[in-house]
């Protein structure tokens, strides 16, 4: 069961593309993929999470709770959000009922996933 989330993500993608099989150290069986990102929308959910974005002027934006910012483009406390259709290179494998996506990056397809599964077959 889910909690309630103090901020959500929602990001939009476009011209998904799968690439070749890629073969992690523990010998699974992956896929690199690049997608173009068209939205990289954050939006906090309360009133403690917006006063604490603003506090410390999160991506240089004023929050306000409950309202979407598309953050392409900005920089947010040290990390460039790419600019809207910008090619993305990442991968993912899928082991059991989980699968694993790895850290987008804009220039080169990353080696490892992330071990939290993102999704989960029910």
């Amino acid at each position: 069961s889910c909690t309630s989330s103090s901020y959500d993500f929602d990001g939009t993608y476009s011209n998904l593309k799968i690439g070749d099989k890629f073969t992690f150290s523990d010998g699974t069986i992956g896929y690199k993929y690049t997608a173009s990102i068209q939205t990289n929308i954050y939006t906090t959910r309360t009133s403690t999470q917006t006063d604490l974005f603003n506090l410390s002027s999160v991506c240089g934006v004023s929050w306000t709770i409950n309202v979407g910012i598309d953050l392409l483009g900005k920089n947010c406390s040290g990390a460039a959000i790419p600019p809207k259709n910008t090619t993305l290179y990442n991968l993912y494998n899928i082991m059991g009922n989980n699968l694993y996506i790895g850290t987008s990056n804009t220039d080169t397809h990353p080696a490892t996933v992330n071990m939290i599964p993102m999704y989960v077959k029910q």
